[in-house]
């Protein structure tokens, strides 16, 4: 019998053996144990001590307080430096949500000049810029923003489990990765995530890429780092329950009729038949539905009408649901990282339960 051949890989393909569990933290990583709730008080004295050659990693729960930390010290701190800060986000509708949030914030005239897709086609609001990181490579490369980039203090990763979390199908995280620490060089960079567990490896090889042969020579810089601010993870506040079919959550859902739920899917065919199935309770919307009515909607007033919302991935990073009616929480995921993510989607008041329905997969 002929021995089965063995398929050969592309002289250009990396390979990289692991040995041990990839949310081992690397040596790269100065790890500051944070006891506060409040990030804001955390970190703001800290600023004084970053520097662009040692980057910041912001490792906190969802909700904890990380994006509102960006907008009151970071972007207030780099207008009043007259210099610029570029928020970078994993998803579209997370950029749209920010960029809505910036507007009112700097009580720009662009508010009411803007049509919705003007603001999904504008990068650049005064002294911040919103991009994703797939418009990021063309963010760059448009001639009319180069004098703005010579000027950046903050660059702000947000979401930056991006990298590893969707490297499985996306083969264009590590060009982002490598974009964000070659092109913001002389920028600080701020990494942020709640859910750093397997981001931290490809991170810190990125990072310890970057030369500073100008700073070694002018200041003797040695031992370079990544400063990393943890908050404890807890999850006392869920209710943890397990299904095997969405006809099992149907019966929740009709138990439960004074009660939103919010549901994950792992597939549009599913979601859009799950959510035929609910008829007028329900609503869907997936990547197809950036720009309309019900999509800009959500975004504008973090919330959804119906009983029952239906979704992707497209939601599952940054976008925030105040409402209190909102208990249940549905996914269909295997995977730690995007279960936190769907999880914390669901922002909470003090002594808030949620009721977390995890696919018996």
């Amino acid at each position: 019998m002929l021995a089965p051949k063995r398929r050969e890989a592309p002289p250009d393909m990396k390979v990289r053996l692991v040995t041990q569990y990839d949310d081992r933290v690397p040596d790269f990583f100065e790890n500051h144990r944070c006891n506060t709730d409040n990030i804001k008080k955390a970190l703001e004295p800290e600023i004084d001590y970053w520097h662009y050659t040692n980057p910041v990693l912001i490792d906190a729960p969802p909700g904890k307080g990380k994006t509102s930390f960006v907008y009151e010290v970071l972007i207030p701190l780099a207008i009043k430096c007259r210099r610029n800060i570029v928020l970078v986000a994993n998803r579209v509708a997370l950029s749209i949500q920010m960029k809505l949030e910036i507007l009112q914030q700097t009580e720009s005239p662009l508010l009411g000049r803007l049509t919705d897709q003007g603001i999904r086609e504008t990068d650049i609001f005064g002294n911040v810029a919103v991009v994703s990181y797939h418009s990021l490579p063309g963010f760059l490369n448009e001639p009319a923003n180069e004098k703005w980039l010579e000027d950046v203090l903050f660059v702000v990763a947000d979401e930056c489990h991006y990298y590893a979390a969707d490297s499985s199908f996306n083969d264009l995280t590590g060009y982002h990765l490598r974009l964000i620490t070659k092109q913001f060089k002389r920028a600080i960079r701020v990494y942020m995530t709640a859910t750093s567990y397997d981001v931290l490896q490809p991170l810190a090889e990125a990072e310890q890429k970057i030369e500073y042969l100008r700073e070694r020579l002018t200041y003797s810089l040695t031992e370079r780092r990544c400063y990393r601010y943890c908050w404890h993870q807890d999850f006392s506040f869920v209710d943890l329950h397990f299904f095997r079919d969405l006809k099992e959550i149907e019966g929740v859902i009709g138990a439960k009729a004074s009660e939103k739920t919010l549901v994950f899917v792992d597939s549009r065919d599913r979601g859009q038949e799950f959510a035929r199935e609910l008829g007028s309770r329900a609503t869907y919307l997936d990547a197809a539905s950036k720009g309309t009515k019900a999509m800009t909607k959500l975004l504008k007033e973090n919330r959804f009408d119906t009983q029952v919302l239906v979704t992707t991935k497209v939601l599952d990073c940054g976008v925030n649901f105040w409402d209190e009616k909102l208990r249940n929480v549905v996914v269909m995921t295997d995977d730690r990282v995007s279960m936190v993510q769907m999880l914390g989607r669901k922002r909470r008041k003090p002594g808030e339960r949620v009721n977390l329905y995890v696919c018996d997969m």
